[in-house]
C-alpha cells in the first residue's frame, strides 16, 4: 500500500480533521449572524445613528417647508 506521501496525508491527517470539523457549520451559522449584527449595531452607534437625526431633520430647510404647509 505504497500510495505516496500525499495520499497518507489526506488519508491520515486531513479527512479526519475535517470530519471532526462539519459540525461547525451548524454553530457559525447562527454566530455570524449574531456577531454581525452586534458589529452593525456598534458601527451605528459609533457614527451617532438616531441621535441627532431628529435635530438635524428638524432643522433642515425641506422639513421647516412641509411642517409650514400644515
Amino acid at each position: 500500500m505504497d500510495k505516496g506521501r500525499i495520499w497518507k496525508f489526506k488519508v491520515f491527517f486531513l479527512f479526519p480533521v475535517l470530519n471532526r470539523l462539519h459540525t461547525l457549520d451548524h454553530v457559525f451559522r447562527v454566530l455570524y449572524p449574531i456577531a454581525y449584527l452586534i458589529f452593525v449595531l456598534v458601527e451605528l452607534d459609533r457614527v451617532g445613528f438616531g441621535l441627532d437625526q431628529r435635530e438635524r431633520l428638524q432643522s433642515s430647510s425641506c422639513y421647516s417647508s412641509i411642517r409650514a404647509l400644515d
